[in-house]
């Protein structure tokens, strides 16, 4: 006699227990999305601090084997959450015909970082991201390499 008073008793939880995932999956692809734009926000803001730094001062880090500029260095540090690598995620070219010689010379520098979902349905739809800021300025002055007695270049940012 019960069943027939409630014949529909329990179809709220059978329908909360269909919704709830794609709920939670809608709202995790949410965080995820706002992680990307703010990973590629320190990209893009890596990029522009480190071609700034290169406008102004080309010298040498030689704590990496094969010695590479130092403002790729400073690229991977502005990127505070992500691990940039500043080896291979940076890459810099010089744009024009007596680089890095002050004149018809610009310098352009790519910071490029994988991006991963960290909801694994959505990690194995999208895959791994790759996100890449680009930014080229010309060249305000050349530092040429130090000899004794010489000050050193300036390095915004904190070098």
């Amino acid at each position: 006699m019960r069943s027939a008073e409630h014949p529909h008793r329990g179809q709220a939880l059978v329908e909360l227990a269909l919704i709830i995932p794609v709920f939670l999956l809608i709202v995790m692809g949410v965080f995820d999305f706002g992680r990307a734009i703010v990973a590629y926000n320190q990209v893009s803001n890596a990029a522009r601090a480190a071609t700034r730094t290169g406008i102004v001062n080309q010298d040498q880090d030689a704590s990496y084997a094969p010695a590479i500029y130092r403002f790729q260095v400073i690229a991977a540090r502005q990127a505070t959450t992500l691990v940039i690598d500043p080896t291979a995620d940076v890459t810099s070219s010089w744009m024009g015909t007596s680089c890095p010689a002050v004149g018809d010379c610009s310098l352009r520098v790519t910071v490029r970082y994988q991006f991963r979902a960290l909801t694994p349905i959505i990690g194995l739809i999208v895959g791994p991201i790759t996100l890449s800021g680009t930014s080229e300025l010309p060249l305000e002055r050349n530092c040429p390499p130090l000899f004794a007695g010489e000050t050193a270049c300036p390095l915004p940012y904190g070098g």
